[in-house]
């Protein structure tokens, strides 16, 4: 099974817990949402994010949907390149 395990919405921080059997837990703000990029989740598209996305590619981090960033369904340089796009608003 490779998905959300289960999800605990009870907490007064307005935070969720969600459990995934293969990538372990997560902890998710009000905003259940991240956009395409942020792979760090901190609501910022930076350098950091590229060094993560870098990192997935050479296989030493741990993939993140937000790591698709042009959404074609592969992880590659491209995801790179459109992430350096976004950021400098081109």
């Amino acid at each position: 099974y490779s998905g959300v395990w289960g999800i605990f919405p009870f907490f007064n921080s307005n935070r969720t817990i969600m459990s995934d059997r293969v990538n372990g837990l997560y902890v998710l703000g009000d905003d259940l949402s991240m956009s395409s990029g942020d792979v760090n989740g901190d609501g910022l598209l930076n350098i950091l994010d590229i060094v993560i996305i870098a990192n997935i590619i050479l296989g030493t981090a741990e993939n993140v949907p937000q790591a698709d960033v042009n959404e074609d369904g592969q992880l590659n340089i491209l995801d790179i390149v459109t992430l350096v796009n976004m950021i400098l608003d081109l």
